[in-house]
């Protein structure tokens, strides 16, 4: 994702500060790329994960991630309707804490 949704090599872009959550741009735009994929290769996978491996525990990336994930599954729910689906992680949290929500 542009800035990095967890500063680790596996996000494209290993850095000590990942900005995806706090650029103001950068979640509009992985929105985009989610839509394109969705409308392009949605009838060809079987599941679509929204982002990898973000890292809810950096504030700035938690901060926006509950809205991101329900933002990204309206996305691919209106560009395939219910026949992709969508896959999100738990961003390093947990499944007790992420249930918890993460404000």
């Amino acid at each position: 994702a542009p800035g990095s949704q967890n500063g680790y090599d596996n996000s494209g872009q290993r850095t000590g500060d990942p900005t995806w959550g706090s650029d103001p741009t950068a979640v509009p735009r992985t929105l985009d790329v989610i839509r394109f994929i969705a409308d392009n290769v949605g009838g060809m996978i079987d599941v679509l994960e929204l982002v990898n491996e973000p890292t809810a525990f950096v504030q700035s990336i938690g901060d926006v991630l509950s809205g991101f994930w329900q933002d990204g599954y309206q996305v691919v729910r209106n560009a395939t309707g219910s026949e992709l689906k969508v896959m999100i992680m738990d961003g390093f949290l947990g499944v007790q804490v992420s249930e918890q929500g993460l404000a």
